[in-house]
C-alpha cells in the first residue's frame, strides 16, 4: 500500500495576483480573491493521505480557520498546527504551519526556528522584519507502519537582502531535527517550503542519507523552494508530481511513497 504525501504553501489562501501592498486592503478582497474551498477540492480530488501546509490561517477573529475547514471537509480528520505570526495577506488572522492526516497523529512536536531578525525597507518606507518560522513533527499511525512526517517553513533570506549560506546554521536546524527523530528507527518524510533554492549547497551532508524526490519547479516563477524529502533506508518513491493550475504562487506538490 502506498502513502500519498504532499506539501503546499497556500499563501493564506489568497490568490497570488494580490501583492503585499494590496494586502493592506485584504478585508475587501478576501472573499473575492480567497480560494480555500478550491484548496479543499484539490486535496479531495488528489486523495491525499498526509499533507504539510505552510502559510495557512490557523485562527482569526473574523474568518474561519483554514485548518479546521480542511479537516471538516476532507478525509484529513487528524491535524496539528503551529501558529507563529500574523497572516500577512488576511487581516484579523494568524497563520503558521499545519499537518493534516487521514490517519491518527499519535505524537507531535512544534519547534521554532532561530529567528535572524533580518530587516528590509519597502518602497513606501515601511520596515519589515522576518517572522517567526517553525517545524512540526508528527508521528503518523499508518496501517503499513508508523512514520514521522515533518513540515517546515524556512526564512525567505533573499527578500531580506541576505542568503541561505550567510544563515547556514539556521538552515541546518531542519537537518538536526530530522536526524534526532531518525534515530528512533521509524521512516522519515519531510514535506516543506524550505525557501532554499539548492539545499545540497547549504547542507550537503543531509543528502548522504536523504533524497529530495521533488525535482521540478514548485513555484509559478519557475523556482524550486519546496521539498519532499525521504530517508532512503526505509522508504521508496513510486511517483512524484506537481499541480500548477492553482491560484497559489506555490504548486501543490505530491508524492506516492512506500514503506520498505
Amino acid at each position: 500500500m502506498s502513502i500519498r504525501v504532499s506539501t503546499w504553501n497556500i499563501s493564506n489562501g489568497i490568490s497570488a495576483k494580490w501583492s503585499l501592498v494590496e494586502g493592506v486592503k485584504k478585508e475587501e478582497y478576501t472573499k473575492k480573491a480567497g480560494f480555500i474551498y478550491e484548496i479543499i477540492d484539490f486535496i479531495k480530488n488528489e486523495d491525499i493521505d498526509v499533507i504539510g501546509m505552510q502559510e495557512i490561517v490557523t485562527s482569526s477573529t473574523k474568518y474561519d480557520s483554514h485548518v479546521k475547514l480542511i479537516a471538516e471537509n476532507t478525509d484529513l480528520k487528524y491535524y496539528i498546527d503551529h501558529e507563529t505570526c500574523d497572516a500577512h495577506l488576511i487581516e484579523y488572522s494568524r497563520s503558521g504551519n499545519a499537518i493534516l492526516s487521514k490517519y491518527p497523529i499519535i505524537e507531535f512536536e512544534k519547534i521554532l526556528y532561530t529567528n535572524p531578525y533580518l530587516k528590509v525597507k519597502s518602497k513606501t518606507g515601511k520596515i519589515y522584519t522576518t517572522f517567526d518560522k517553525s517545524t512540526i513533527v508528527a508521528k503518523i499511525d499508518h496501517p503499513d507502519g508508523q512514520f514521522y512526517f515533518i513540515t517546515s517553513h524556512g526564512h525567505p533570506y533573499t527578500r531580506f537582502n541576505s542568503t541561505d549560506i550567510e544563515n547556514k546554521e539556521i538552515v541546518r536546524e531542519i537537518y538536526t531535527i530530522a536526524e534526532e527523530y531518525s534515530i528512533k528507527g521509524f521512516p522519515i518524510i519531510l514535506g516543506m517550503d524550505s525557501n532554499i533554492y539548492n539545499m545540497k549547497d547549504v547542507i550537503p551532508e543531509f543528502f548522504d542519507k536523504y533524497i529530495d524526490i521533488l525535482k521540478e519547479p514548485s513555484r509559478k516563477d519557475g523556482r524550486k523552494t519546496d521539498n519532499i524529502i525521504i530517508k532512503t533506508n526505509k522508504l521508496r518513491e513510486i511517483n512524484t508530481y506537481t499541480i500548477n493550475d492553482t491560484k497559489s504562487d506555490h504548486f501543490l506538490c505530491i508524492s506516492d511513497v512506500e514503506i520498505i
